[in-house]
């Protein structure tokens, strides 16, 4: 599991992502929790669930399951 605090930009994720800040870009073929107020996914490709109650402001998802989001999108 990885557990971003940070900016994730780029890059391919195989495991569970728990976002707590930023995510602008990458691949993520696990699982992506994105948790709290200041949680923000900005772009990226995801091709697995999604859930939390973050923010999507953009990214494609195309392939993702959004049904455990109940977060705000802008």
């Amino acid at each position: 599991m990885i557990q971003n605090y940070g900016e994730i930009t780029g890059g391919t994720f195989n495991e569970h992502v728990t976002n707590y800040s930023s995510i602008t870009g990458g691949t993520f073929n696990g699982t992506v929790g994105s948790t709290g107020t200041g949680s923000v996914i900005h772009g990226g490709t995801f091709l697995n669930s999604i859930s939390g109650t973050g923010a999507i402001a953009g990214g494609d998802f195309s392939g993702a399951n959004l049904s455990g989001f109940t977060g705000t999108a802008t």
